[in-house]
C-alpha cells in the first residue's frame, strides 16, 4: 500500500462530506413567512425577482446584522415579516419591561438618520408597536397623498405605540394607522401592518405591486433583510479584519513570519547537484573559448597569440633575461617564430605549427612539475 494511501482516503473523505452537506443545505426549504428564498406561497421569491429585474434597482440580500454591512445611506432596506425581535433597551421600571425593547438599534438609528429608508412590514408586535387584529369589516381609506397608485391594499390592521408620535399617516383603519411614515433625520420607515401583501401569493393582487415599488421607488440599492429571518452568513476572521482596516497590518506581519521562517529554514541532507560535472564544464569551457578564438582570429593571429604566452612563461621563469628566454623558446620549437610566417599559412600548416606550440607548451610544463 502506498505511503500516500491515507492521504487520499482522507481527501476522499473530506470531498464526500463537503459534497453531502452542501446536497442537505439544498434541500432545506423550511423558511420562515416573508423569506425571499421560499418559493411557495408565503415567500418573497417574487418580489425578488422583480426587484432584482430591469427595473434600475440592485438587488441584494442582507445575511448579516446592520451593524456588520456597509450598507450606502441611499439604500432601501426591506424587513418583512421579522422572526427575530428588536433590540433591547435598558429599562428600570418593571411595568415597562415586557415593552422595552426599541424599534431600532443604535446602529440602525444611525444608519436611518443618516439618509437610509427602513421599509418594516409586521403582522403582531414588534417591540413599542402593537398590531391588532385583522378585521375584515374594517375597510382602510388613503389619508395622504403618498405612494402614487396605491388605493386599495389588503391584510391592513390597525398600529398603535408611543414610537408612532409625530408620524404621518399613509392608509388608516378606523381612528389607527396601517401604513405609517416616520421621519428621522434625513431618512424614514415605514411601518405596515400587512406584509401578507408581499407574498407570492397575493402580490399580484389589489395594488400590492404597486405599494412594493412605491416602498423602493428612488432608491437604487434594494437589500432585504433575511437576517431577521434567521439566515446568517459566517462572518470568518478575514471578515472582522477587514471591517477593522487591518489588512495592511496582517499583511507586513504575514510577510514578516515569512522571513523569519526563511531565515531559520533548516537543510536536510546534502544539498542536490544540478548540472555537469565540472570536469565536463571545464572542457566545455575550453572548446567553447577555442572557437571563440577560432572566429575572432586568424591563422597567423592565432599562432603569434600562443607564440607570444609560451615567451611570457618562459620570461616569468627567468627573470631579466630576455636572451635567456628567447633561445629556450627557440630550442622548443626547432628555432620557429611568428616573422618567418609572410602569409595567412595553409589550414594543414595551420595544424603542424598548432601541434609544435602544444608540444613546447607541455614539455615546458613537464621540466616545471619534475623540478625538485
Amino acid at each position: 500500500m502506498s505511503s500516500r494511501a491515507p492521504l487520499w482516503v482522507a481527501v476522499g473523505f473530506l470531498v464526500v462530506g463537503a459534497a453531502w452537506l452542501r446536497l442537505t443545505e439544498a434541500r432545506a426549504t423550511d423558511f420562515p413567512p416573508g423569506c425571499s428564498l421560499d418559493q411557495d406561497g408565503q415567500g418573497l421569491s417574487q418580489a425578488r425577482t422583480y426587484l432584482g429585474g430591469p427595473g434600475g434597482h440592485v438587488l441584494h440580500v442582507l445575511t448579516t446584522a446592520l451593524s456588520q454591512a456597509d450598507l450606502p445611506s441611499t439604500a432601501v432596506l426591506l424587513r418583512i415579516a421579522p422572526q427575530s425581535a428588536p433590540v433591547l433597551m435598558q429599562t428600570h421600571d418593571p411595568e415597562e419591561a415586557p415593552r422595552s425593547r426599541g424599534l431600532l438599534s443604535a446602529q440602525e438609528q444611525e444608519w436611518v438618520e443618516g439618509g437610509g429608508r427602513l421599509v418594516l412590514a409586521i403582522s403582531e408586535d414588534y417591540g413599542p408597536l402593537q398590531v391588532g387584529n385583522l378585521d375584515p369589516s374594517s375597510l382602510p381609506h388613503k389619508v395622504f397623498p403618498a405612494l402614487p397608485g396605491v388605493q386599495h391594499v389588503a391584510f391592513l390592521r390597525p398600529l398603535s405605540g408611543a414610537v408612532l408620535a409625530g408620524g404621518c399617516t399613509i392608509i388608516a383603519i378606523g381612528a389607527h394607522p396601517g401604513v405609517e411614515r416616520l421621519l428621522q433625520g434625513r431618512g424614514e420607515i415605514w411601518i405596515l401592518s400587512c406584509p401578507e401583501a408581499f407574498y407570492n401569493h397575493d402580490l399580484a393582487h389589489l395594488d400590492h405591486l404597486a405599494l412594493l415599488l412605491g416602498l423602493v421607488a428612488g432608491r437604487t440599492d434594494v437589500y432585504l433583510d433575511e437576517f431577521s429571518h434567521g439566515v446568517r452568513e459566517q462572518i470568518g476572521f478575514l471578515s472582522l479584519a477587514r471591517h477593522a482596516h487591518l489588512g495592511p497590518a496582517m499583511a507586513i506581519l504575514a510577510l514578516s513570519g515569512g522571513l523569519w521562517f526563511y531565515r531559520r529554514r533548516v537543510l536536510i541532507g546534502e544539498p542536490t547537484r544540478h548540472g555537469l560535472p565540472p570536469s565536463a564544464e571545464a572542457v566545455d569551457g575550453v572548446l567553447a573559448i577555442s572557437a571563440l578564438y577560432a572566429r575572432a582570429l586568424g591563422r597567423r593571429e592565432a599562432l603569434t597569440t600562443h607564440y607570444r604566452r609560451l615567451l611570457r612563461q618562459l620570461q616569468e621563469r627567468h627573470p631579466g633575461q630576455g636572451a635567456q628566454a628567447q633561445s629556450e623558446a627557440d630550442r622548443l620549437l626547432d628555432g620557429w617564430r611568428p616573422e618567418l610566417l609572410l602569409d595567412e599559412p595553409s589550414p594543414i600548416a595551420f595544424r603542424s605549427l598548432l601541434r609544435r606550440l602544444n608540444r613546447a607548451f607541455r614539455s615546458l610544463n613537464d621540466h616545471h612539475r619534475r623540478r625538485p
